[in-house]
């Protein structure tokens, strides 16, 4: 049994231990395990070693396998070869791309987008002390509209959303990037990075015209699962332009030359 025991625990803190090496590793994904414990939906708060400031999740939901996927596994650690300037998360979630990516740019200014209240409150807590992200509830649209939530019983970070009349009481501001451009007075985003359930098929057959040329790095994850074509536009979207791609993760990240 004890064996047994041990084997467990090394398969399972096995991302914690590459990242943070065996001893912080392990010792990290025992302090995680309060998800485990916890009734749904309870806040708890983790240190995490390469961070200053603590971040916060929700117990039982799918905050933690989207801390695996950023805090541990590094699926948002981009690799740019320069320092951006200004950077747009859309599909923040609760913030966690957008701690990471301001820690390592800290005089980057951040815009991290989230249509969800619940998941707009968290992500105002988790990037409270780093001043340069600007949490935004607004969802990334073509045009400047409103969407609603088509899934409200989902997962956290599963949330999808359709276009909605302006006086549709569940509707959230939809942004343009040529809006956000114009807002922030900016010419030109170093890094877009994308993760919105399927409503870049939306974004992306829509009048792209108007932002592709502004984009220095493009990080997209795709959702052909929840509407099929995502892939298919990505792919229009790309012909004809001269960049070098490369996967992490779930994302393709394009780098426009």
């Amino acid at each position: 049994m004890l064996i047994k025991n041990i084997l467990h625990i090394l398969r399972a803190s096995l991302p914690y231990r590459k990242r943070f090496g065996n001893i912080r590793g392990i010792s990290f994904w025992f302090s995680v395990r309060r998800d485990y414990t916890l009734a749904k939906n309870v806040l708890y708060c983790v240190s995490v070693p390469q961070l200053v400031h603590k971040l916060w999740l929700r117990a039982g939901t799918s905050d933690l396998e989207v801390f695996k996927q950023v805090v541990c596994s590094g699926e948002t650690d981009f690799n740019l070869g320069f320092i951006p300037h200004f950077i747009v998360d859309a599909g923040a979630n609760i913030g966690l791309s957008s701690v990471v990516l301001a820690s390592r740019y800290p005089r980057c200014k951040i815009i991290a987008l989230e249509v969800d209240t619940s998941n707009y409150q968290l992500l105002c807590r988790n990037v409270s002390k780093y001043q340069n992200v600007i949490p935004v509830r607004k969802a990334l649209w073509s045009t400047d509209s409103y969407v609603k939530i088509t899934n409200p019983n989902a997962e956290p970070w599963a949330f999808r959303v359709i276009e909605a009349d302006t006086g549709d009481p569940d509707s959230v501001i939809a942004v343009s990037l040529s809006t956000l451009l114009a807002e922030n007075d900016e010419t030109e985003i170093s890094l877009l990075k994308i993760d919105i359930e399927g409503a870049e098929l939306e974004l992306f057959r829509n009048r792209p015209e108007y932002w592709i040329n502004k984009l220095k790095v493009l990080a997209v994850e795709l959702h052909d699962r929840f509407q099929p074509g995502c892939s298919a536009a990505f792919e229009e979207l790309l012909s004809g332009r001269s960049y070098k791609e490369y996967a992490q993760g779930e994302y393709r990240v394009i780098h426009f030359a």
